[in-house]
């Protein structure tokens, strides 16, 4: 749980934002920024959970040092235009996901009940599937969309 809870945090948050502020929507953009925040998060939370004992200096070079690489991601696969915009959205996705992962931290520090940590784990799962499941489909529409535009121009000629 102490890398499953971070990584739905960062899925639920940072992903939608990425892919509804970036130029280039499609499903597999999608995947490529889901496979970018598990690989991110992952490496940042084994890194500060087991080698600096959540360090509080860590979490903020570390989360300096994601929100530059996932930027950097996104210039190189030219989903957005200029770097600063690039950095833009990138701090905004990891900002977001770093102040909703401190209420949800607080939240089940105050919360007398012992499974708060694992029901928030399962609405955060719940959150992402209808997520996915909605750009999927987003992208099936878009796909349809642009296939009837072709079809239709080609009956015009």
């Amino acid at each position: 749980m102490d890398l499953i809870y971070p990584l739905l945090v960062t899925l639920v948050i940072e992903t939608p934002i990425y892919f509804f502020l970036l130029k280039k929507k499609s499903f597999l953009y999608f995947i490529i920024l889901l496979m970018m925040n598990v690989t991110s998060n992952l490496s940042f939370n084994l890194c500060y959970g087991y080698l600096t004992n959540n360090a509080l200096w860590f979490l903020i070079v570390g989360e300096i040092i994601v929100f530059l690489l996932e930027a950097l991601i996104i210039k190189i696969l030219k989903l957005y235009g200029s770097i600063l915009k690039c950095l833009i959205i990138s701090f905004i996705s990891n900002s977001a996901s770093l102040v909703v992962g401190l209420i949800l931290n607080y939240i089940i520090k105050i919360s007398a009940y012992n499974n708060t940590y694992f029901v928030i784990c399962i609405i955060l799962s719940i959150i992402y599937l209808f997520e996915f499941l909605l750009v999927f489909v987003f992208s099936i529409i878009k796909n349809r969309k642009i296939n009837d535009g072709t079809n239709n121009s080609n009956y015009e000629n």
